[in-house]
């Protein structure tokens, strides 16, 4: 009976506490949570979509993002979960995503955007994530998100800075800088069946 007594006792004070363990030795389970998000391949507008966490530490009890999620979106506070259906095309934005449990707390960060329904006859509407800072001696990347109408080819309307080049077909803007330049706004036109777009890159 002493030992249902403690037992019960036991059950009844971690309940409390919210940080009950079983089948393992004290404290192993004492971590800060670790969570990360797959890289995204970007949503379609009227086309449900599901982001997962992975969790890899502690246990965790709330989840919150930050800023709020792009509308459609929204945030399981339990599971972490971004989940819903994006109302409109947007271009691509990262979430801070903050997990906490009893032991600490965790950030990871997830970049969200959200592309128009396939339509050859809709004009290209192309965004790169910026603002950007790079190192000099070492290699960069800049990926063109298309949002809108398919893209035939892409060009500069700004040189790009010593070291750079544009991928005319992808519109990707990669190299590795060979001196410090300072801010300065790369323009890049995109060109489909449907039209034009201009991109600026900071």
């Amino acid at each position: 009976m002493k030992a249902l007594s403690a037992l019960l006792s036991g059950l009844a004070a971690c309940a409390f506490l919210g940080a009950c363990e079983f089948g393992s030795a004290p404290g192993a389970d004492k971590l800060p949570p670790r969570i990360a998000y797959s890289a995204p391949l970007g949503d379609t507008v009227g086309v449900p979509a599901v982001h997962d966490v992975l969790s890899t530490g502690g246990s965790i009890g709330l989840f919150r993002i930050v800023p709020a999620p792009p509308a459609g979106l929204a945030l399981d506070s339990l599971t972490g979960r971004i989940s819903g259906t994006p109302a409109t095309a947007y271009g691509p934005r990262d979430y801070s995503v903050i997990a906490t449990g009893p032991f600490g707390s965790d950030t990871a960060v997830l970049r969200l955007w959200a592309v128009a329904p396939y339509d050859p006859g809709l004009a290209p509407s192309v965004a790169y994530a910026s603002p950007s800072v790079d190192t000099v001696g070492t290699a960069a990347s800049h990926a063109a998100y298309s949002l809108g109408g398919p893209v035939t080819s892409y060009a500069l309307l700004t040189p790009l800075p010593a070291g750079f080049t544009l991928n005319a077909s992808t519109g990707w803007i990669s190299g590795t800088p060979s001196a410090a330049f300072a801010w300065t706004d790369y323009r890049v036109v995109a060109t489909g069946p449907g039209g034009k777009d201009t991109a600026t890159l900071r």
